[in-house]
């Protein structure tokens, strides 16, 4: 099975389906579509960590993605949004918390696991997992924080997406979140590091977090990572790279606490 295609603010290769293909990373270059179900997405405002993540070269931007604040200092992204595809690699990132003090930051730098550039195709063999440090910590009480995900959700568990998506155009502004779907496990597609669902995500999306509906804290499984429009679509999951992210959040800056 090939890889799916991931999809960057670029130009993306045509989309085939998760099992057949090859599916497109989700960044964004200005609108695109997202298959929409019938009750559609709505406004993430009860989602305190949803962040919008834009992504510069050279003073310029040049693609959109999704996150979540995870710690005051560090966001969590796609990998692909922190090491681009070919053709466009970032250099600078800048993040908004619409639902959070309307803050808006500038990054110190950003981290993959183990994701590198590629030619906009998802990599079965890497994690599709990044964090962007923000130069400055967002003010965040400890309430705000979500929790990660340290084991792995099970077959048709419910989860929902949330992108900067809405009925096909790209917001600059807002994050949205989706219907619940349930997931699967990604292994049994050639995707050992991923879940699988019916496709929600779209260009823009990407990095946005998958979540467990009507979890308190709200607890983040996976992010999004890439998608064949109306077919289906693979979500990294950060339970694998848990230990990893824990580390990073403790070099930078810690984790949630007193304001």
């Amino acid at each position: 099975m090939s890889a799916p295609p991931i999809h960057p603010r670029l130009p993306v290769p045509g989309l085939a389906g998760l099992l057949a293909l090859a599916s497109a990373i989700a960044c964004s270059a200005a609108a695109s579509g997202r298959t929409v179900p019938p009750a559609g997405p709505t406004l993430a405002a009860g989602y305190p960590e949803a962040a919008l993540v834009d992504m510069y070269r050279n003073g310029q931007l040049g693609a959109y993605c999704s996150g979540a604040l995870v710690a005051p200092s560090v966001v969590l992204t796609a990998g692909h949004c922190v090491k681009g595809a070919s053709g466009f690699v970032p250099d600078a990132w800048t993040v908004a918390l619409p639902y959070n003090r309307a803050q808006r930051i500038d990054a110190a730098g950003a981290a993959t696991y183990d994701w590198e550039t590629t030619d906009g195709t998802v990599d079965p063999g890497k994690h599709d997992v990044g964090l962007v440090f923000l130069a400055a910590p967002a003010r965040v009480a400890p309430a705000q924080c979500p929790a990660l995900a340290a084991a792995p959700v099970t077959d048709a568990s419910s989860i929902v997406h949330i992108g900067r998506l809405r009925r096909g155009r790209i917001s600059t502004s807002d994050l949205f979140v989706g219907d619940a779907v349930p997931v699967t496990d990604g292994a049994a597609a050639g995707f050992p590091f991923d879940y699988g669902a019916e496709a929600l995500i779209e260009a823009g999306d990407s990095g946005g977090p998958v979540e467990v509906p009507g979890a308190s804290p709200h607890l983040i499984v996976a992010v999004s990572s890439a998608a064949a429009p109306g077919q289906s679509e693979v979500l990294a999951r950060v339970d694998l790279v848990g230990d990893w992210i824990r580390r990073q959040i403790l070099e930078h800056g810690g984790p949630c606490g007193p304001l």
